[in-house]
């Protein structure tokens, strides 16, 4: 199903509102029989009435749920509780279209781009060099206890979302429409059949791991935010940072022992190391080419020099002898890997990678092949 782009985006809110809303009608009904549904379409009506200023709305929704015995209490406020997650999926997925549409345009004029350009011309030049000097913006995870959402939840809700998004963005024949809307089906259904809770209180490190849920979102993101950031802003700070005081909280938290702590920075750099691959193995699908320049064969050897030894060797005998990119690749990948006490050292900080990914960069520069790796090396830095 294709829309034309002049279609009204409140419609096509409403469009995926009423198809989610049939869909998990059927799921109610075949999880918990006919009569739910019909009750949860009733006081979807009373509660729009009230909106609409109806004095009797109130009372009709008192007396109905006066009525139900405990026993439908449940499923009710269970399918209610998935209705209410299916507006947000939807919400959301349509505000992410509208600014699709606004920057593809170039409707957008309340970025952060335009924002930082305004803020230059309203200032002098030694007050902007101040600003950027200055300017820092630290995002810390916290455990929080309202955000009690199982992950196996986050990821049905995930899946539902991207169907719906399927069901717009590419043109399908009758067959695949349906079994996108099949997926859709099943996954209410099993929204209504897992419990939403963990019968048991989490440890510190499951909170953990929920709060790493937005980890790889956020590795994709900054860099597409940071690209907007003026140059000079780049080059002075790092403006963009993250925090974690899940493990950390020794004064307030009666679980958090120093075992917690250390089990949690490993925690922390485990997900970031393995984030940090994903991206080695990036490089190695795009750079497979052959590498002529001397001088960029002399960045990547220095690149490789901290990491050699017999197990880079092996690695490098089954590159080919020209894919020095690759060859340099698996050089960062054994320093990211590195245990402490092997011989292999690993990054002592976040700047010898760094260093490593500039000469990665020159040397793609040297060889006149900066498009796409090149691009991918910059988000990584960022």
């Amino acid at each position: 199903m294709t829309l034309s782009p002049l279609a009204k985006p409140d419609n096509r809110l409403r469009r995926d509102m009423r198809l989610l809303s049939r869909l998990l009608g059927q799921a109610a009904a075949a999880e918990a029989g006919p009569e739910i549904q019909a009750q949860v379409q009733h006081m979807r009506e009373l509660a729009g009435r009230h909106e609409a200023g109806d004095p009797t709305a109130d009372a009709e929704l008192s007396a109905l749920l006066a009525t139900l015995p405990t026993s439908r209490m449940e499923p009710l406020i269970k399918v209610l509780g998935v209705y209410f997650d299916l507006a947000n999926v939807s919400e959301d997925l349509q505000r992410e279209r509208v600014l699709n549409e606004r920057r593809a345009t170039g409707g957008t004029r309340d970025g952060f781009a335009d924002r930082m350009r305004h803020l230059q011309q309203s200032v002098s030049e030694a007050e902007w060099g101040s600003i950027l000097e200055k300017m820092e913006a630290e995002f810390v995870l916290t455990a929080h206890p309202t955000e009690a959402r199982r992950q196996t939840t986050r990821r049905v809700l995930e899946r539902l979302r991207d169907h719906l998004d399927c069901l717009e963005r590419v043109k399908h024949t009758r067959s695949e429409r349906r079994e996108l809307i099949d997926h859709l089906r099943e996954d209410l259904r099993l929204m209504l059949r897992t419990d939403s809770l963990h019968p048991h209180r989490p440890t510190v490190l499951e909170e953990l791991e929920r709060a790493l849920h937005v980890m790889g979102s956020l590795w994709d993101a900054v860099p597409l935010l940071e690209r907007d950031f003026p140059a000079e802003l780049r080059t002075r700070c790092r403006p963009v940072r993250f925090g974690c005081w899940i493990g950390g909280d020794r004064d307030g938290h009666p679980h958090v022992t120093h075992t917690v702590s250390r089990q949690a920075l490993a925690l922390l750099r485990g997900k970031t190391v393995a984030l940090h691959l994903r991206e080695v193995d990036a490089l190695d699908e795009l750079l497979s080419l052959n590498v002529k320049h001397p001088a960029a064969i002399a960045e990547l050897d220095a690149v490789m020099e901290p990491a050699a030894g017999d197990l880079l060797e092996r690695r490098r005998v089954r590159c080919h002898p020209d894919e020095r990119f690759r060859q340099a690749a698996e050089a960062i990948r054994l320093r990211l890997e590195a245990n402490p006490s092997g011989q292999i050292p690993g990054y002592s900080t976040s700047d010898e990678l760094l260093q490593d990914l500039d000469r990665f960069e020159r040397a793609l520069e040297i060889e006149g092949w900066s498009g796409s790796a090149g691009r991918r090396i910059r988000d990584w830095a960022a």
